[in-house]
């Protein structure tokens, strides 16, 4: 059992106006089930509230010294994934491996100060800014 790995799923049933009425309540009562019908647009806002509740996306803006932050292009982390390692590992692999990475400054609301220096587990919040500083003496492996 131990090879076994769940994950979460999202399940879209198409063409919801065409079965019978036992049917639709059955899966309208179901868990991580969302009934739409593309020919008649119906719940077409169903499905794109059920994916965005699904990933819990939060965007995390980076910053590079004596810069602004590009507010433009935001990282986008998903759920499960809101802490400073996910960040970097999401840029680059080398920026998360701990000889590497030194601190990360933060403003937005995870943090108490503004800018406050962080770890690579501390937990992002939704609009969060990071600059993240790297030792110079270690290379990308």
């Amino acid at each position: 059992e131990d090879n076994v790995k769940y994950i979460p799923a999202l399940y879209v049933c198409n063409k919801v106006d065409t079965t019978g009425l036992s049917t639709f309540r059955r899966l309208g009562k179901s868990k991580n089930y969302v009934l739409i019908s593309c020919n008649r647009n119906w719940n077409m806002d169903g499905v794109r509230e059920a994916i965005y509740q699904a990933l819990t996306p939060i965007r995390v803006y980076t910053k590079r010294p004596q810069s602004p932050p590009d507010l433009t292009q935001p990282v986008i982390l998903c759920k499960g994934r809101h802490n400073v390692a996910d960040l970097c590992r999401s840029i680059h692999s080398s920026l998360a491996d701990p000889r590497r990475f030194y601190y990360a400054n933060v403003w937005g609301t995870s943090v108490r100060f503004r800018p406050q220096r962080v770890g690579l587990t501390h937990q992002l919040h939704d609009e969060d800014v990071v600059q993240i500083m790297v030792r110079k003496d270690v290379q990308a492996e």
